[in-house]
């Protein structure tokens, strides 16, 4: 798996799992861990102003926390590359993550 940038601190497993999610080798994964690294993933995947971005989009909850209705995981796919941003991560909705919900620049499939 080629990857762009990892937000996360796994340099000692990524010598031991070399491809531990089966990603093609043509996809990028980040795991930003604040608004700014999502933020820079945005920048590599959202088209400019004034023309549409299609991005795949997902959502996971814990299944086994019933009364707990907070997101866990939210995928976002682009072009060359995936987010996979870990709720836990934050303790609010990052503000980009909000921009690109509610952007009409982009659609959501």
């Amino acid at each position: 798996m080629r990857i762009l940038k990892r937000f996360i601190n796994i340099s000692t497993r990524r010598t031991k799992i070399k491809n531990p999610l089966n990603v093609p080798e043509f996809i990028d994964v980040w795991i930003p861990g604040s608004n700014d690294e999502l933020e820079e993933w945005a920048q590599l995947e959202i088209s400019p102003i004034n023309k549409k971005t299609i991005l795949g989009f997902d959502i996971e909850w814990n299944p086994w926390n019933k009364s707990y209705s907070k997101a866990s995981l939210v995928q976002l796919s682009g072009e060359n590359s995936v987010a996979l941003i870990q709720m836990r991560s934050f303790s609010t909705v990052p503000e980009k993550l909000t921009e690109i919900l509610i952007s009409d620049d982009i659609v959501m499939v």
